[in-house]
């Protein structure tokens, strides 16, 4: 199953917890089951989901896509001069 567009892909953390909403959805799991597949806390799961953190534990993360039969795949993006000029002079990485 694919989340995003192929140009866009998941690049915060709202659309990270969206994506993983709708495959727990799809799978027809409850939080709390996937929650014990995946080894944390249902308060975890609605955290993710809701994106209420923006410090994601990795090895969690890992674990609930494990569950969920999802992997990540990085990809090189395209950043113009121009777009990287404009993140140095706004500040953002």
């Amino acid at each position: 199953m694919a989340y995003g567009n192929r140009n866009s892909g998941i690049d915060t953390v709202s659309a990270l917890g969206a994506a993983v909403l709708d495959a727990r959805r799809a799978a027809g799991l409850r939080q709390r089951d996937l929650a014990t597949l995946a080894g944390v806390s249902p308060a975890w799961i609605v955290r993710l989901e809701r994106a209420q953190s923006t410090n994601i534990e990795l090895g969690r993360l890992f674990r609930v896509l494990q569950a969920l039969g999802l992997t990540i795949e990085l990809q090189t993006g395209h950043v113009s001069e121009a777009d990287a000029a404009a993140a140095l002079i706004l500040g953002k990485p």
